[in-house]
This record gives structure tokens, sequence and C-alpha cells, in this order.
């Protein structure tokens, strides 16, 4: 009777420092996730500002080759009207094949349209 008087009281307490031993290592390891969650959080914002400033890169690098693109449509264009009207000019023809910017319009009515 006496050894488990002496046992429960220690039970108790070896039953204890382990709970604090478990609550020390759950607030090491919440230390440590947090440390690492912040550290993610701080390469996750470097990465997502990269991720911006690329984002900002490519839309302006993509709208210049848009406008270089549609500049080079409307010299192809007038290349071909020029060389089409020259053909038409060579086989005696001598109206112009395309009509020019502002053909939709009526020539009696400079405001308005056809």
């Amino acid at each position: 009777m006496n050894t488990d008087a002496y046992a429960i009281p220690k039970m108790r307490k070896i039953k204890h420092l382990m709970k604090i031993a478990r609550m020390k290592r759950n607030l090491h390891e919440r230390n440590s996730i947090s440390k690492v969650e912040d550290e993610l959080s701080v390469v996750c914002s470097g990465v997502l500002k990269i991720l911006k400033v690329n984002h900002v890169i490519l839309r302006l690098r993509l709208n210049r080759s848009v406008r270089d693109l549609s500049g080079r449509v409307d010299r192809l264009e007038g290349m071909m009207r020029w060389m089409t009207e020259r053909m038409a000019a060579s086989a005696g023809m001598d109206i112009p094949v395309f009509p020019g910017p502002g053909h939709h319009q009526d020539p009696q009515d400079p405001g308005g349209h056809a």
C-alpha cells in the first residue's frame, strides 16, 4: 500500500512533466511553423511582386507588338493599294482600284456619310 501511495503522486508528476514537455514541443513547433510561414509569406510576396512586374512588362511588350503589327498591316495595305493601282495604270486603266481614306463619305457632303 505504501508503494501505491508513493507511485500515484509520482505518476501524476511524470504525466504533468510529460504534458509540460508536450506543450513546450508544441509551442516550439508552432513557433517554428510560424517562422516558416513568415519566411514563406516574405518569399511569396517577393515572387508575387516579381510576377506583377513581369506581368506589366509582358503587357507593355504585347501592346508594343500589337501596335507594331497594326502599323505593318497598314503599310502592307498601302503597298498593296499602290501596286494594284500601278498594275491597273500599266494596263491602261486610269481609276484607283482601292478608294482612299474617306471612301465611305459622300463627295457632295464631306461631313456626312454615304
